[in-house]
């Protein structure tokens, strides 16, 4: 029997944009995704399966605390979210008589308007849905995915927060745009999460304990000793003399503090004159530092058993979507 050479792809989408020029935080840039192309050897090769993990959409901030005084920043969130209870989860589709929409109270929230804390936007929501629409390019309109949403060809998965179903959704719809039903019934699609305790969509210290041991051997190390010394602790005086804070800012602190300058300024929001875009991107730096000092392991497992499936089985998912967050 003639040996076959299988091809599985795996992509990270994340959004790469300084309002003041180009924050690479943020989702400005507009992305097209070419089709795989058959090299000269192309007929010794079958694409199988493609793995898509993606960072959710741009957000709202994430944490309940101030970002910094006299901030101006309103929030009116045109996007919300609208379901309905569903018995049998092997049906796909539904009729639906009526829809259930989620309605933040303007004025009693954290932040100034109507949305609420970590949620995804209308812009994040677009950024989406053109990730979407440039997937159906690459991998629907060349004839590997069916032009209509299958359960049986497509997995997607988020853990259980309103930014990255919705951004799952966003996707789905750009990637599988509904079309009208002659029966008046509505398709459903399954969106795949876990209990927060058990996701490893994230690193998760109950499913790997020796995360939290890890962590205290990092900052415990003399490496990080030295870096904090020279570069985290006058980055955070900085900071806090720029922001005019009146605490001390802690690494933890300066994680919000970031959050606070990415999501005014992917949102067109003005930030305190006195914060440079230099200062804005040595935060950038020394945020993902730290972030890198973590990694997770539980969600490859998955990715490799789905490849190893596809690889022996010809009913197996040809498509996965994993909609995570900046740690994943």
């Amino acid at each position: 029997m003639a040996a076959r050479n299988f091809l599985i792809l795996f992509c990270f989408f994340s959004h790469s944009a300084l309002t003041w020029a180009t924050l690479p935080y943020c989702g400005s840039d507009s992305y097209k995704y070419t089709p795989l192309q058959r090299g000269d050897n192309g007929k010794e090769y079958t694409l199988k399966q493609v793995h898509v993990i993606i960072r959710h959409g741009d957000r709202t901030r994430a944490e309940a605390a101030p970002c910094w005084a006299n901030d101006t920043a309103v929030w009116d969130c045109l996007l919300t979210s609208a379901s309905l209870p569903v018995i049998k989860h092997d049906i796909h589709d539904i009729t639906v008589d009526r829809i259930y929409r989620d309605v933040y109270i303007p004025g009693r929230n954290d932040m100034k308007g109507d949305c609420g804390l970590g949620h995804l936007t209308s812009k994040g929501y677009k950024q989406e849905e053109d990730n979407g629409k440039n997937l159906r390019k690459a991998y629907v309109d060349t004839g590997f995915l069916s032009p209509n949403y299958s359960n049986r060809e497509v997995f997607f998965r988020t853990d259980d927060m309103s930014r990255t179903r919705q951004s799952a959704q966003a996707l789905a719809i750009g990637m599988f745009p509904p079309s009208t039903p002659l029966s008046g019934k509505s398709q459903v699609v399954d969106i795949n999460v876990m209990d927060k305790e058990f996701d490893d969509i994230e690193p998760n210290p109950n499913l790997c304990p020796k995360l939290n041991q890890y962590r205290k051997e990092f900052f415990a190390s003399e490496s990080w000793k030295q870096h904090y010394n020279e570069i985290t602790e006058p980055l955070m005086a900085e900071v806090e003399k720029a922001l005019g804070l009146t605490y001390k800012l802690t690494p933890v602190g300066l994680f919000h503090i970031s959050d606070c300058l990415f999501v005014h300024i992917c949102h067109g929001f003005p930030i305190p004159p006195s914060v440079s875009s230099e200062l804005v991107e040595r935060v950038t730096s020394e945020v993902e530092y730290m972030w890198y000092a973590t990694f997770e392991y539980p969600t490859i497992q998955d990715h490799a058993k789905a490849m190893q499936e596809a690889m022996e089985e010809s009913k197996a998912r040809k498509f996965y979507l994993y909609s995570g967050h900046d740690s994943t």
